[in-house]
């Protein structure tokens, strides 16, 4: 059974093709062949057809003539190793709901010379061996969101990275505040959406008749979906100086379904582009009984494929990610640090409720002056390095 091997000097397929050959038997050659194919399937609109492309080819040859004549095989079982290089770049294995982008195959051929080849295949899977997972739990902080719903619901939504494992599951923190005890929160939903973006070049005839030179496609699917009531026992009521406030922290885990066929990991090359969001609504109800959905601002993140999600089965392995890192604050609540400000803590500020987080040339007033630090959901992230 062929594996892939990814190493810093020569990534390469390897493995054996075992065959058993009966008494007089002439062959030409015994080759092994990785190849690799696009397969977009049709949409009924731009992509009429379903489209099928080689995109590598690699061979090997096992056993052959120096004359490239038949010669005779020993009767009897024969196994052959084979050691297949990848090139430096390649596109890796990209497979879902109801699609199979991106596909590899070892194929191993025994020809023959009066008779039908023998042609025997094993599908396989090919991914980058990423180093997200050594590097997310090192992230400065967790992918926030935040704001108000008509100015009389506020809320923050977070996860622990902005890089999922593939298969995993992994907590969604969130925190709903309302200015008034007359609304109520029922329920939140937690959903997982995928967006495919595929661009093909166009065909003659749609080239000739529409005068256009490529074909773009889009589909949107929900990988995972779960909605969670909310009893009065999640709920922590407060007052404030100005009016009644009641406010909402929940966590639940978000788990990426653990099938090959039911996921797709976050890809970005010249033809198909995959992304995801992470979505989170909440259903209130107010004074009135009346029942109204909020959705909060999605968050982008990437789900990318690691060998350890990988049993030896080829099953995939449900992993628990773990924020071990505190949330940020709200937008609002945020206070200065004498790092950012260049501050030791000592100086004339002593008389301040937070007499190590002021200045030595501030006072309590001008602290309040300098303003709240910017909102979480404003800042850009470095795009996935998943572009082959």
């Amino acid at each position: 059974m062929p594996e892939a091997r990814n190493s810093a000097t020569a990534p390469s397929i390897t493995g054996s093709f075992n065959v058993a050959f009966p008494p007089g038997v002439r062959i030409k050659s015994i080759k092994v062949k990785l190849k690799g194919m696009l397969h977009v399937p049709r949409d009924g609109f731009m992509i009429a057809e379903d489209r099928v492309q080689s995109t590598c080819e690699h061979k090997q040859v096992l056993a052959s003539s120096k004359t490239l004549g038949s010669f005779p095989m020993p009767e009897g079982q024969h196994e052959f190793p084979f050691d297949i290089p990848l090139p430096r770049k390649f596109l890796e294995t990209v497979t879902g709901v109801k699609h199979n982008y991106h596909s590899y195959k070892v194929e191993a051929t025994v020809a023959f010379r009066y008779r039908r080849n023998l042609v025997v295949s094993k599908p396989i899977r090919i991914y980058h061996d990423s180093d997200l997972e050594a590097n997310y739990l090192t992230s400065d902080f967790s992918p926030t969101v935040g704001g108000s719903f008509d100015q009389k619901l506020q809320y923050s939504v977070s996860m622990p990275s902005h890089y999922i494992p593939f298969g995993s599951r992994f907590p969604v923190d969130c925190q709903f505040t309302a200015v008034s005890k007359d609304v109520k929160l029922l329920a939140i939903t937690v959903k997982v959406a995928e967006k495919h973006f595929i661009r093909l070049d166009a065909t003659a005839a749609q080239s000739a008749r529409d005068n256009i030179y490529s074909i773009t496609s889009l589909k949107n699917h929900t990988i995972f979906t779960e909605r969670f009531e909310v009893t009065g026992g999640h709920a922590d009521d407060s007052q404030s100086d100005s009016a009644a406030a009641t406010e909402w922290c929940i966590s639940k885990l978000a788990c990426l379904p653990p099938s090959f066929d039911s996921c797709s990991q976050t890809t970005a090359t010249k033809r198909i582009k995959i992304s995801h969001r992470l979505v989170v609504s909440a259903e209130f109800q107010d004074a009135t009984g009346k029942v109204f959905t909020e959705t909060a601002k999605s968050i982008p993140f990437c789900i990318y494929m690691t060998p350890s999600v990988i049993g030896q089965d080829g099953s995939i392995c449900n992993k628990t990610i773990h924020d071990i890192r505190e949330p940020p604050p709200l937008y609002g609540d945020h206070i200065l640090h004498p790092k950012l400000l260049g501050s030791t803590g000592d100086g004339d500020g002593a008389t301040c409720a937070h007499t190590d987080l002021v200045p030595p040339w501030n006072d309590c007033h001008d602290l309040n002056a300098l303003g709240p630090a910017p909102c979480y959901d404003t800042l850009e992230h470095p795009a996935p390095a998943y572009i082959a």
